[in-house]
């Protein structure tokens, strides 16, 4: 494809262009063991086994934001975006090494563009997650839970593991080439951060904004604790489905409804829970397993549906939502029957101490014993599974701190409409205008080791009641002149927040609607979401099928679950390639084989590097190149660029304008402009090879740059356009395409 010399064949070249020799770089040659962060000499190109280049970026600074001489942002502005922070549940998955790229890319281009840039590395404690998942490692090493070891001991286990994964997450981004500022890494329980949330989790409840009410919470009986909406996932079942529950040996029976009779109070009349009950309206109906309590007959002309079954329902006020507010309405007694860990309470008579689906199955059999019960038929129902531990999630009654949502809620909305904050694609933002439509108040409270710990007690006072100054009731460590730093001066609002659509709501909705309570400004002015990675089969990916992608996979440690070894039969080989990524653009189903093509384009472009060129000198054919190049440029978009990139290396500068120069010296000077301007380009996608293949390149008189993270990017140059070169290039290859076809066609050979 390119060779070592810029002569070639001397009987392709045109006799109006002599050949000039061309200069010779001569590199040191590359120093085994160079210490850690110092900047090493390179191989030359022949040696086969040159290393990946491991930049002195880090220990240079060059990842710091590189603030103007007067300390302030420069003159081309600022490109800030801060890493959504991964948990420390395990580690990274593909789709952190997605996110993390894309970031990159955006980094690197930015920093290249001369702007002040900053990405902010951090993980996340994931308060559930966390826990869930050292207690699942406690009991399978120790047969312990955290009961027994008792929250000082278990919250010690907590940190060993947290202090693992994040050192791993680090590594792993580290190793990925992110061109993160380490110095200002951050942990979402770090002192500063505790400090905070304690602050403003006070001023919040000063103003109003944070209450505690006695309200029906989702509650997951498997990690006994309450959760957020946005922590259920709702299933939908057509009928009668047995699905696995946590705690249960056998499946549970779910998606039908049992009809049976309620006795009348005072009457031998049941009713089947219209107008046919409109006399026994006002009355009561007896429980059939706890006769002293009696059940009020009510009527409600917008709740219940006449056409449905018998027309009648019970009502279970302290256990459903609908119910609670129709409970409320009609002055209805509020009843709890079930424990926070899945059992009957002292309500249920008889039932108490049983688990809640085995009391279905008991009550069934007594109603039939008593002659209430009637028929068991499918049932069309929606059923709220907890989104970590797959348990049925429950409504209880418990008293909890929720936050106030509306006002933040309008407040949000409107800065989007007003486009002060952009969110991409356009899907994403309908989505968040739909969601926004119907947010609830926000339980923030957990039944949880681990997390931020509220700071509300119960208060006992001993002796007569005492005047308390209520300045003296609670001592903050955090002042807002704190929280006032430079970097919040002069880099925020944050340019950008990238993630994946998944956690919309979760996470990016909330950070707009407390960044704007918190500091009055927007916390970004960009939102980019990228799709899932999913499997080559289209599946999402997750532990439980064992086709979860570990990024260091890619670098062929064992993994050998079923699913991988039919995905991946020959084992998976280790690649630094980009695939062609579709942001924005739904979900991305990740497929070895792909990635394998690409891994080929990265020895291409080492291969294409290898040519000799000097500085002199150009004709029609470079002017061409140039203007692909330009047309690459003035994209921007991730796909269309990288497709451009790939297909400008592969089909037009390796192809085409390498073995065209090879022989004709004036050309050279242009294939060095076009090859030093390719490898700018494609560096924020590909920040390994292109280091190494940069710091090869002959260096222009006086320029001193030390590493192309700090080159500066190839701009759009309407001077460099030259149409009739492309026409008439594009005439040259499309007749040497088909001479080529004609002549594999009737299989003739070259030399012919």
């Amino acid at each position: 494809m390119a060779t070592d010399s810029a002569r070639g064949n001397s009987s392709s070249s045109s006799p109006e262009l002599p050949l000039l020799e061309s200069p010779v770089l001569t590199l040191p040659e590359y120093v085994e063991h160079t210490p850690a962060g110092e900047k090493k000499y390179l191989r030359s190109f022949e040696d086969p086994h040159c290393k990946t280049y491991n930049p002195v970026a880090e220990k240079s600074g060059f990842f710091n934001p590189g603030f103007a001489a007067d300390e302030k942002v420069r003159e081309e502005g600022s490109f800030v975006i801060p890493v959504p922070p991964p948990n420390v549940t395990g580690a990274l998955h593909m789709g952190h090494a997605l996110g993390n790229s894309l970031q990159d890319i955006l980094i690197r281009w930015s920093r290249m563009q001369g702007k002040t840039t900053l990405w902010v590395p951090g993980c996340g404690h994931a308060g559930i997650a966390t826990q869930t998942v050292v207690e699942k490692m406690l009991w399978r090493r120790e047969k312990k839970t955290r009961h027994h070891l008792g929250r000082e001991e278990f919250i010690g286990k907590v940190w060993e593991w947290k202090a693992e994964y994040h050192e791993r997450i680090n590594n792993t981004f580290e190793k990925m080439g992110s061109s993160l500022d380490w110095s200002r890494e951050a942990f979402t329980m770090d002192g500063p951060r505790q400090a905070a949330v304690t602050e403003q989790f006070v001023s919040f409840h000063d103003e109003g904004i944070i209450y505690r009410a006695n309200r029906l919470v989702n509650w997951c009986t498997a990690l006994n604790t309450a959760l957020s909406n946005l922590e259920v996932i709702n299933r939908e079942l057509t009928g009668r489905t047995l699905l696995e529950v946590p705690g249960y040996e056998k499946k549970i029976e779910l998606g039908v409804i049992v009809h049976f009779k309620y006795p009348i109070e005072g009457s031998d009349e049941t009713i089947e829970v219209d107008l046919r009950y409109k006399h026994l309206v006002g009355k009561t109906a007896i429980h059939p397993f706890l006769p002293g309590r009696k059940l009020p007959i009510v009527a409600d002309k917008y709740y219940m549906d006449k056409e449905f079954g018998t027309g009648a329902v019970k009502l279970t006020p302290g256990h459903d939502s609908n119910d609670f507010h129709l409970g409320k309405q009609h002055d209805l007694e509020f009843i709890s029957i079930l424990t926070d860990n899945d059992l009957m309470n002292e309500n249920t008579g008889p039932c108490k101490g049983l688990k809640r689906f085995d009391v279905r199955y008991k009550i069934q059999d007594d109603l039939k014993k008593l002659g209430l019960y009637v028929d068991k038929r499918d049932n069309h129902m929606r059923v709220p599974l907890c989104e970590r531990s797959g348990d049925v999630i429950e409504p209880i009654l418990k008293p909890q701190w929720w936050m106030r949502m509306r006002e933040r809620t309008n407040e949000a909305v409107k800065v989007v409409k007003a486009s002060e904050i952009r969110i991409r694609p356009e899907s994403a933002e309908k989505s968040f205008y739909r969601w926004m439509e119907n947010i609830q108040d926000w339980c923030i409270s957990r039944q949880l080791w681990w997390g931020h710990r509220i700071l509300s007690y119960f208060a006992r006072f001993e002796g007569g009641a005492g005047n308390i100054p209520e300045d003296t009731l609670y001592f903050s460590g955090r002042t807002q002149e704190e929280a006032e730093t430079a970097d919040l001066e002069r880099l925020f609002p944050t340019s950008l927040l990238e993630t994946g659509w998944d956690i919309l709501f979760f996470w990016v909705a909330r950070m707009i609607m407390l960044g704007l309570k918190l500091t009055g400004q927007v916390p970004f002015r960009e939102v980019y979401c990228h799709g899932l990675i999913r499997d080559s089969k289209g599946r999402k990916m997750s532990k439980s099928l064992g086709n979860v992608i570990d990024p260091f996979d890619l670098d062929e440690l064992p993994r050998k679950a079923p699913v991988k070894r039919t995905a991946f039969p020959q084992g998976i080989p280790e690649y630094s390639a980009w695939p062609p990524i579709r942001l924005g653009e739904g979900d991305i189903n990740f497929d070895i084989k792909v990635m394998h093509a690409y891994r080929r384009f990265a020895n291409m472009i080492w291969q294409a590097s290898k040519i000799r060129v000097c500085m002199e000198g150009s004709n029609w054919p470079s002017f061409w190149i140039l203007h692909k190049l330009n047309e690459a440029l003035a994209g921007r978009e991730f796909m269309k660029v990288a497709n451009t990139v790939y297909g400008y290396w592969y089909n037009q500068l390796c192809d085409v304008f390498i073995e065209n120069s090879k022989a004709r010296v004036s050309t050279l000077q242009t294939l060095y402009s076009a090859l030093e301007a390719a490898l700018l380009l494609i560096h924020p996608f590909m920040p390994f090879v292109t280091e190494e293949l940069w710091q090869r390149l002959p260096r222009r008189p006086g320029d001193e740059t030390e590493s192309i993270i700090l080159a500066k990017y190839p701009i759009y140059q309407k001077e460099l356009d030259s149409p009739d070169a492309q026409a008439a290039c594009e005439l040259v290859l499309s007749s040497s395409k088909g001479i080529r076809s004609l002549m594999a066609e009737y299989a003739l050979d070259q030399a012919a």
